[in-house]
């Protein structure tokens, strides 16, 4: 039992941080790379629905078979 017990706590260890100078080199990739994408210019703006987590806003039902 105690064996299982040591070998979960070695499988859910954390991994090692990352060092900051490799995501300080990561950041300046990302930010290399949108400036000089092709879309950087392209403005987006939400066309989908008026309202948020899918709630019904409105029922419409034929009058003659309601």
């Amino acid at each position: 039992m105690l064996t299982l017990f040591l070998g979960l706590q070695w499988a859910q260890a954390q991994p090692a941080p990352t060092p900051a100078e490799v995501r300080m080199a990561s950041a300046a990739l990302r930010k290399a790379q949108a400036d000089s994408s092709p879309w950087r210019d392209i403005a987006f703006r939400n066309i989908g629905p008026s309202i948020q987590g899918g709630r019904v806003d409105d029922l419409e039902v034929n009058p003659e078979h309601p």
